[in-house]
């Protein structure tokens, strides 16, 4: 004879096979007959490979969630650092606006000088000069903020609301 079952429980298969070794009585009128037999059964873990198949999907997932976490991490330290770098460019701004303030103070008082006699066309010239490039300077501090400002943006993924193209 031959069995099959299924524990629900352990999710296993089980097979059993069971054969006669000897035999004795009557087959007829109404006698017993008595059997010896060998019975071999063999569980099979159906259920493992669900469970091993469980345990790697739970490996995929802890791995992707640590995955997720260190780029949330990497992308808030982006913005942080973009940010961090449109401030210092605002402060150079304030900066290049207070230096480009006292070359034109300093170009009044040679000019000044000038016309006295105290100082020379050069002096006047070298004065005027330094003015120019404060006013470079002043120029260059505006663009590096817009530029840091909008690195900062792009980081953030706001840069298309902010130039107007995700309207």
């Amino acid at each position: 004879s031959a069995a099959l079952s299924v524990d629900t429980a352990t999710r296993q298969l089980s097979a059993t096979y069971t054969f006669p070794l000897f035999s004795a009585g009557s087959t007829g009128g109404g006698s017993s007959t008595w059997s010896l037999g060998l019975s071999a059964g063999i569980s099979l873990g159906v259920g493992n490979g669900d469970r091993l198949a469980a345990e790697a999907r739970q490996a995929d997932l802890e791995r992707e969630t640590v995955r997720l976490e260190s780029l949330l991490r990497t992308t808030e330290l982006g913005i942080r650092s973009r940010y961090q770098q449109w401030l210092k460019a605002v402060d150079a701004i304030e900066q290049a606006r207070r230096t480009e303030e006292r070359t034109r103070e300093a170009r009044t008082i040679v000019e000044a000088k000038v016309e006295l006699g105290q100082a020379s066309e050069p002096d006047r010239l070298l004065a005027v000069a330094a003015v120019e490039r404060a006013g470079w300077s002043l120029a260059r501090a505006y663009v590096m903020a817009e530029e840091a400002r909008l690195a900062a943006a792009e980081s953030a993924g706001y840069l298309a609301e902010l130039v107007g193209l995700g309207r």
